[in-house]
């Protein structure tokens, strides 16, 4: 966010790079659909606004994938396909963390996808 003379300025910019997401928003919504073969990880920068990630239409390749999320007043929600294993590691402030998933499908213990980082005023929910 940023002031010009008397106008607001949202700051937003969002990109996948070869499998790897990066989200920076703040005052704006974001919704990304992955359709890379593989999803290589994520960094998630979000404030005064919500990020939905869709994982549904890619794969894990490596053993361990991490998703950094810095998130203040805003809400992220991320779609995980069904078996995919998922490992919260998140420092919360007045904040929650959600897992709305059905879990009763095999899950691959082979991969892992990490969900690191930081919420303030905040909500995580993971879906199917």
């Amino acid at each position: 966010l940023s002031l010009v003379g008397s106008e607001m300025c949202i700051r937003d910019s969002y990109e996948t790079d070869n499998g790897f997401v990066s989200v920076d928003t703040t005052f704006n919504s974001v919704r990304h659909i992955v359709l890379d073969p593989v999803f290589k990880g994520a960094d998630i920068d979000v404030s005064f606004g919500n990020v939905i990630l869709d994982l549904k239409k890619t794969t894990l390749e490596a053993d361990e994938t991490i998703i950094n999320i810095d998130s203040s007043f805003s809400g992220v929600v991320i779609y995980v396909p069904k078996g995919w294993l998922v490992r919260l590691k998140v420092d919360s402030f007045l904040a929650g963390c959600q897992d709305m998933r059905d879990l009763t499908e095999t899950t691959d213990m082979t991969h892992t996808l990490y969900i690191c980082g930081d919420l303030s005023f905040s909500g995580l929910e993971l879906r199917d």
